[in-house]
């Protein structure tokens, strides 16, 4: 199974067609470092998952976390600029 790393090359050319070698490579490492903090989450919550001492709650806030994490990364790609907050009223 890839890491979500292995998804950083397609997320940083999807706007315009652009190369990689094009961005600038603060950008670059802004995207990197959303997968890379993704990915620990995910990688976590999985172990999380299969520890019969934790409350199965614990690895779902982690896969959660990571999954806006990876959305972050993609914003991050794609331009957008998003809110740095935890008001989930916050464009809505």
């Amino acid at each position: 199974m890839g890491t979500w790393l292995g998804l950083c090359s397609a997320l940083l050319c999807v706007k315009e067609g652009c190369c990689m070698s094009e961005r600038d490579p603060e950008h670059l490492a802004e995207v990197r470092r959303w997968l890379t903090y993704a990915q620990e989450d995910l990688t976590a919550a999985r172990r999380l998952a299969h520890d019969e001492d934790v409350a199965p709650r614990q690895a779902c806030w982690l896969a959660q976390q990571a999954a806006e994490k990876a959305l972050k990364a993609a914003l991050c790609s794609a331009q957008v600029d998003f809110p740095r907050t935890h008001n989930l009223a916050v464009g809505g």
